[in-house]
């Protein structure tokens, strides 16, 4: 089983590989990101595509890759399941005055090309195949992280930020107490690695 990242704009989706063959997509990118997911994978072999939250830059392809994938399970988080249908906007909550003018010009323009589709199952605390999902809210009330514990490595989403002296709080979050102690739980399992959204992939947590 290996993880692959796939670098798209200013966020990363990730296709974790399974030891069967399958294939799991984790996260969309913005609106009309699918082609370069789709690029890297087996379109027959996909079996989940997991969000790690409702942000738009997570799920913005979500529709692209509905179209693309009929064999696909499409998962959240059920917090998020509002979001995923474009019934509601999650908005960011930005702690810091220059990322809430960015952040707020940058939502209201890829808001407008989201196409929200129907989730095929709601996750909470579970196992889907070989992975084991993780409810870690903080960042947003609907993320989740995916363990894959034959690895040692996890896929946090947005509950870390990467940078080149470690892994660090993002500068956007919702609950910061849940984040801190979502995040005491993932340095607890010790991690071989983990895979964040923005920035750099490491293991050395600077909370």
């Amino acid at each position: 089983m290996n993880v692959k990242e796939i670098k798209l704009r200013f966020v990363k989706s990730f296709i974790i590989n399974l030891d069967n063959g399958d294939q799991v997509i984790v996260d969309s990118g913005l609106p009309n990101s699918a082609q370069k997911i789709l690029a890297e994978v087996n379109k027959d072999r996909v079996k989940y595509v997991i969000f790690t939250h409702s942000h738009i830059d997570h799920i913005g392809s979500a529709y692209e890759l509905k179209n693309a994938l009929r064999n696909a399970q499409f998962c959240i988080h059920k917090e998020g399941v509002k979001n995923l249908r474009g019934e509601e906007i999650r908005k960011p909550v930005v702690h810091s005055f220059t990322y809430k003018l960015l952040i707020g010009a940058f939502s209201s323009f890829t808001k407008k090309n989201f196409r929200g589709i129907e989730p095929d199952c709601e996750l909470t605390e579970e196992e889907l195949d070989d992975l084991q999902i993780l409810y870690t809210p903080g960042h947003t009330s609907d993320s989740i992280s995916i363990y894959i514990p034959s690895d040692n490595s996890i896929i946090v989403g947005d509950m870390l930020q990467g940078t080149r002296n470690g892994l660090r709080i993002p500068v956007i979050h919702e609950n910061i107490e849940e984040l801190l102690k979502s995040i005491q739980r993932i340095k607890e399992l010790k991690p071989r690695v983990v895979y964040v959204s923005h920035g750099e992939n490491g293991n050395n947590i600077l909370v």
